[in-house]
């Protein structure tokens, strides 16, 4: 190979490499838009926030999810719709400032091109405390892309075995 054509190559490597990192960043994959949306969520739910802040983050919060959606708990009660989970979180506020929320071993499985689900650890930090996790839940979610983005249909606690 001539000198000539060296630089030429790696011209050609450069521009292939920027064009495949353009691509994903300009159309990412469902996966990845899966991950973001539940990246927006965390953190719309560790932003502090009180009076119309309270009510934006709400609304933050209402943006992952599907308006019929079921969240059930780890004590069995299921929540019922987007509306009903906003003002959840717009009550429990006060209560769950202190608590950051972090997600860890996300698996995200597509069903079809419209269904997915997404089996992850939820990990609940006190940032006033040493930065240890004081709690962390396995969960399992169904996510739907009705339109254009994926949104949280189902949550659920994965029961585990106990005693």
């Amino acid at each position: 190979m001539r000198r000539a054509n060296i630089p030429m190559a790696a011209a050609a490597v450069v521009a292939a490499v920027l064009l495949g990192v353009g691509y994903r960043v300009l159309f990412p994959s469902d996966e990845q838009r899966i991950r973001q949306r539940l990246e927006e969520l965390v953190a719309a739910l560790n932003h502090p926030a009180e009076g119309l802040d309270a009510m934006t983050r709400a609304a933050q919060i209402g943006r992952a999810f599907t308006t019929d959606v079921e969240v059930q708990t780890r004590e069995g009660m299921t929540i019922r719709g987007k509306d009903t989970l906003m003002a959840m979180a717009t009550r429990l506020q006060p209560r769950t400032e202190g608590l950051n929320v972090e997600i860890r071993d996300v698996s995200v499985t597509k069903d079809d091109e419209t269904h997915a689900h997404v089996e992850l650890t939820a990990t609940y930090i006190d940032p006033a405390g040493d930065g240890r996790a004081i709690d962390a839940t396995e969960f399992t979610l169904q996510v739907v892309k009705p339109e254009r983005d994926w949104l949280i249909a189902r949550v659920a606690p994965v029961r585990v075995l106990e005693r």
